[in-house]
């Protein structure tokens, strides 16, 4: 909350998910539903959420201003309410919770530190962390709770016995002891002992105090008596509480705002408070209706017309008087600053060599387990352990880190295992340890680790780099995030690729690297045209199966692909096509034998292509020569060696080229 509440229109709540992440069973259920009631509640007797976000770790409500403070505060500084006023802010109350059970919520939490005053000391019901569904969404049937919630003063018998009970009855009687509270500034029941507070619940030993009783009214009485029934069934609903006589009976404050009307009702209102004041202030022996002395200590408050409230009034009493309470000594003299210069490099301390070191209990997430049978393997212990958390992996070889001993290589039958979080240690010690395990009864403690020998530094694990560090906390908060589960029917992201195979040999690359290209480009034509929208192309053109992997924007267009690629002739080779598994990997890395030899053959091409370019440029020279005599025979045709025209030779080159491409899947291409 905001210290200084009187500047601003909204208070602001905050809770760290640090410190809910121990807790999580209020992370799951509470504060989630807290979240996603309170907001939708709107009842100007509720105290309405303005804004909620989360910034990191922390998530903020903005919530509704009630500058009057609780009840509680209000009854305890200035004693037990009149009945008018009392009546007034028991019907906003009873208002606000039967807006709340018309809705299917009950509060759960009920009392007068949740009860607020608004700017005219109007009460609003606020803090809904306890709040439940009193009706299931989904049946409409009235549902029952079985979780201990609230304050032990304000709870209905039903809840102490931790049996399941009626969340609305228990409303009811957390609101009976909200009134009660207020006529009479006690608590009817004494909390330090649960079990005898049951029992007086349940025989009904408790009674108003007898200055109050003289003035109350008896429809007061019975209304608390009705609502403090410790059977369930018997209390009355908050529909019947509005109706009782107590609640219809028009108060004092009522008939004067009718006289006086609203501006004169007010003003009267003040000068009654001011008037009250003065007495008290005269009784204590105050005659400045400002001025207020605390009658425990002797301090003296002034009041701030501003802020409406009462602040210590500061002079040399009070300052001497605060000195003494706080050991305050006077500062000494100024001396000269010896503070060396912070641009100054002083010497540099030598880092302190490595030592045995003990763990505390409060980050050993390490736990030893003994009793495991004989016949247990890795996986089987890594599944056992698994039931309390997440198991740490090794960021070098991603394995978890969890070790069976063996003597002379057989099983001991004990083990390590190191988990991610200490929560999962408790979890461990409290179900795993007597846990009976393929007939064996297993023990579980907290690991602790004895020095044998001298200390060896070189045995110790490498340390991570700073950057493999953040590496590794990102993915462990990964796995802790909240995701969203998949939906009934729904496919999986790797259904959308398509692996067709055989659609090339890897040799044809090394001959011409640009097929690379009119392959692509030829499968992505054929695939948009008859099957959708295609996301990727990739081509293993390392892979002897002649891969090609295309990847779609839905499964559906991937299954198309499929019907129509499947035992399709392409370049006369029989294609196949499938689902890709998500696991397989079809990247081909070359050997250092692969790769020299690649090497070699490129230096050969580079030479070989030197040599040609100066073979054409003395070409170039000889037929520069004869470019006169051979331009007198042009002839239509040249014919080639094998006596073909130059037309029939390219008909040729374009039949040979249409062998390459897409055939159907009963025409065989040769």
């Amino acid at each position: 909350m905001l210290k200084n509440r009187h500047e601003w229109r909204t208070t602001i709540g905050s809770q760290d998910h640090r410190q809910i992440e121990s807790v999580p069973v209020f992370t799951q259920k509470f504060l989630l539903r807290e979240l996603e009631i309170w907001p939708r509640l709107r009842h100007r007797h509720i105290v309405q959420v303005e804004r909620m976000f989360q910034i990191q770790d922390r998530i903020y409500i903005f919530m509704e201003l009630a500058p009057g403070g609780s009840v509680i505060e209000y009854v305890q500084r200035y004693g037990a309410v009149d009945e008018d006023m009392a009546r007034n802010w028991c019907k906003r109350m009873c208002q606000a919770l039967r807006y709340c059970h018309k809705k299917g919520v009950a509060h759960r939490d009920l009392k007068c530190d949740n009860l607020l005053l608004d700017k005219d000391l109007q009460v609003k019901i606020g803090d809904f962390g306890f709040c439940c569904r009193s009706v299931d969404p989904w049946s409409g049937s009235h549902t029952f709770s079985d979780t201990y919630c609230g304050s032990s003063s304000y709870v209905a018998p039903e809840v102490i016995e931790s049996q399941p009970y009626d969340p609305i009855a228990a409303d009811i009687w957390s609101a009976g002891v909200c009134i009660y509270v207020i006529l009479n500034n006690a608590m009817p029941f004494d909390d330090t002992n649960l079990t005898r507070m049951h029992e007086d619940q349940i025989t009904k030993r408790w009674d108003f105090s007898p200055k109050v009783k003289k003035t109350l009214s008896q429809s007061a009485q019975k209304l608390v008596a009705r609502m403090l029934e410790p059977m369930p069934a018997k209390r009355p609903s908050m529909d019947q509480v509005l109706n009782c006589s107590w609640m219809k009976m028009r108060s004092n404050f009522v008939i004067l705002k009718q006289i006086m009307g609203d501006a004169d009702f007010e003003q009267q209102l003040k000068l009654e408070e001011l008037e009250r004041k003065r007495k008290e202030l005269s009784e204590s022996g105050v005659s400045d209706p400002d001025i207020y002395v605390d009658p425990k200590d002797g301090t003296i408050y002034e009041w701030d017309m501003g802020k409406k409230a009462y602040f210590p009034k500061i002079d040399d009493d009070f300052i001497v008087k605060y000195q003494s309470n706080y050991n305050y000594q006077p500062p000494a003299e100024e001396t000269k600053d010896d503070t060396p210069d912070p641009d100054s490099k002083g010497e540099k301390r030598k880092a302190s060599e490595p030592s045995w070191f003990e763990i505390d209990d409060a980050h050993n997430t390490k736990v030893y387990v003994t009793g495991l049978p004989l016949d247990i393997t890795e996986q089987d212990f890594v599944e056992l352990m698994g039931k309390c958390g997440l198991i740490l992996k090794d960021p070098a070889t991603m394995k978890y880190k969890v070790k069976l001993y063996r003597e002379k290589g057989q099983l001991k039958g004990d083990g390590l295992c190191c988990y991610i979080k200490i929560e999962s240690v408790t979890l461990a010690l409290d179900i795993l340890d007597g846990y009976l395990y393929k007939g064996k009864k297993i023990h579980v403690e907290r690991a602790k680790f004895q020095q044998k020998g001298d200390y060896d530094p070189s045995k110790k694990p490498k340390k991570l780099k700073a950057k493999e560090k953040e590496k590794m906390k990102k993915k462990q908060e990964r796995l802790f995030e909240w995701g969203f589960e998949k939906l009934r029917g729904e496919r999986s992201r790797h259904e959308n690729t398509v692996i067709i195979k055989n659609m090339f040999d890897p040799k044809e690359f090394d001959e011409d690297p640009t097929l690379l290209l009119d392959y692509q480009k030829d499968i992505r034509e054929e695939c948009t045209s008859k099957c959708g929208e295609v996301k990727k192309v990739v081509i293993y053109d390392r892979n002897p199966e002649g891969v090609v992997a295309v990847t779609f924007a839905t499964p559906e267009m991937a299954d198309e692909c499929i019907n129509l690629m499947n035992g399709r002739w392409f370049a006369s080779r029989q294609l196949t096509a499938e689902t890709w598994d998500g696991k397989t990997k079809y990247k081909i890395v070359e050997s250092a034998e692969e790769h020299q030899k690649r090497i070699k053959s490129w230096d050969s091409f580079l030479e070989g292509k030197n040599s040609n370019s100066e073979s054409n440029s003395q070409n170039k020279q000889i037929d520069s020569k004869r470019s006169v005599s051979s331009s007198v025979y042009e002839l239509a045709g040249d014919t080639d060696s094998s006596g073909d025209s130059d037309s029939e030779g390219k008909s040729k080159q374009s039949n040979q080229k249409s062998n390459g491409g897409f055939v159907s899947k009963n025409k065989k291409d040769f």
